[in-house]
């Protein structure tokens, strides 16, 4: 049992916490390992990027979005007429 007065088990807590394995950025333990990453053996786990479609880890949670599957984020900027350059 945790020593919190939890009622919860320690493994639990764990696995629900974000701070038990360092830097998840706010994103619970259980989210990474249902996406297949496990935070106890990747470093800052929350800052990285594993499909490089520039949405950190932590993003991708916030979003709903898979951390292992490259969405395709692009970013679209438009010349409006008569003005040059980006705003």
């Amino acid at each position: 049992m945790a020593t919190d007065g939890s009622g919860l088990t320690l493994a639990y807590e764990r696995l629900i916490g974000t701070n038990f394995f360092g830097d998840t950025n706010g994103t619970p333990a259980a989210w990474y390992l249902n996406e297949g990453l496990n935070p106890a053996t990747i470093a800052n786990i929350g800052n990285q990027d594993p499909d490089v479609d520039g949405l950190l880890n932590w993003l991708e949670y916030q979003y709903g979005t898979k951390p292992l599957v490259s969405e395709g984020f692009e970013v679209w900027t438009a010349e409006p007429a008569g003005i040059s350059g980006t705003p």
